[in-house]
């Protein structure tokens, strides 16, 4: 019976080996077989890369782009405000280092150019207002020098003088539709209008706009007197630009021709010859360099000379009413308390 085990005991470790020799055989066969599909797919991968990866790359360089892009428009219309605000002329490395703090290449990468113009006269008449005269600019014989041309001053005036005009129509037997007008005399036409009941007017309505004396005063006040204006229109004209090295990549010519695949896979697309450049102006009106001057000071006498003659009355003289200010407060009316 021991020898029967044995046998048995040798047969069951021989078909565990054969078993085990064929375990083997499934097994390598199995790894022949992976090892197949990991070259395929590798391959795969490496041509689904080619073409994918430079289209990846267009959408990356196009966010970053964009992204920049729209920084510099809104910095440069900031740039552009505070250039008009500061005092004196700002320079394009002012502004550079002021409003744009990029680091790296993405500073190298912008260009900022500016133009700063401050003028004393009336640049803006005729040109972006227009000037309610029939026969056009200039017909008045008004001059560019002041602050707001004598012209402007003489059409606004004549504007505000004559007041309210209602057009209507009426139906009366016999004689078909008759026009009716209606004038209504505000505030300003009551002040300014001659032909209105209770002024005391300098212009009359019947008559074109013209330039008088009342008209240069008006022209002169607003100038200032001595050197320099009350008023100065500055105006600043900024142009920027972000153009980096991958400039190429994102954007395209229209006429440009067809890519192919050797560009698309390799990136390499000619310059175009787009200009992206923007420029922003941005205008302001401010308080100018003229001084303020008293009444019994060098200049004011004229200044009172001239509003006495535009009044057709007597002023009083200068500091008259000291004397009777300092009896009502009984002590140094001029010194907060």
């Amino acid at each position: 019976m021991m020898s029967v085990r044995m046998e048995e005991e040798d047969e069951m470790k021989r078909g565990n080996k054969h078993m085990k020799y064929q375990h083997s055989s499934l097994t390598t066969h199995y790894s022949l077989l992976c090892t197949r599909l990991s070259l395929r797919a590798r391959g795969t991968a490496a041509v689904e890369t080619a073409l994918v990866m430079p289209l990846y790359a267009l959408i990356l360089f196009g966010m970053i782009y964009f992204g920049y892009a729209t920084i510099t428009r809104t910095r440069q219309t900031v740039a552009a405000s505070g250039a008009a605000w500061l005092p004196g002329t700002q320079t394009d490395d002012d502004l550079t280092g002021e409003f744009w703090r990029y680091v790296g290449n993405a500073l190298q990468d912008t260009t900022v150019e500016t133009e700063e113009d401050i003028a004393l006269d009336d640049v803006y008449y005729g040109n972006e207002i227009d000037t309610q005269l029939v026969a056009g600019i200039g017909s008045l014989g008004g001059s560019g020098a002041h602050t707001f041309d004598e012209e402007r001053i003489a059409a606004s005036l004549w504007t505000l003088a004559l007041g309210e005009v209602t057009q209507r129509f009426d139906f009366v037997p016999g004689q078909g539709l008759v026009e009716r007008m209606h004038v209504h005399y505000d505030d300003y036409a009551i002040y300014l209008n001659s032909n209105a009941r209770g002024s005391t007017g300098f212009i009359s309505t019947d008559e074109s706009p013209v330039i008088g004396d009342e008209q240069r005063w008006i022209a002169e006040s607003f100038d200032g007197f001595g050197t320099g204006r009350w008023i100065e229109r500055r105006r600043v004209a900024l142009a920027a630009d972000y153009r980096p090295p991958f400039f190429r990549q994102v954007v395209r010519d229209p006429d440009a021709p067809p890519t192919n695949l050797a560009t698309f896979v390799s990136g390499d697309y000619p310059e175009p010859d787009a200009e992206t450049r923007i420029g922003v102006t941005f205008d302001l009106t401010g308080r100018g360099e003229a001084t303020r001057l008293a009444a019994d000071e060098v200049g004011g006498e004229d200044m009172v000379a001239d509003v006495t003659d535009f009044l057709d009355t007597n002023l009083s003289e200068a500091n008259e009413l000291d004397a009777q200010i300092q009896s009502v407060f009984q002590r140094n009316p001029w010194i907060p308390q």
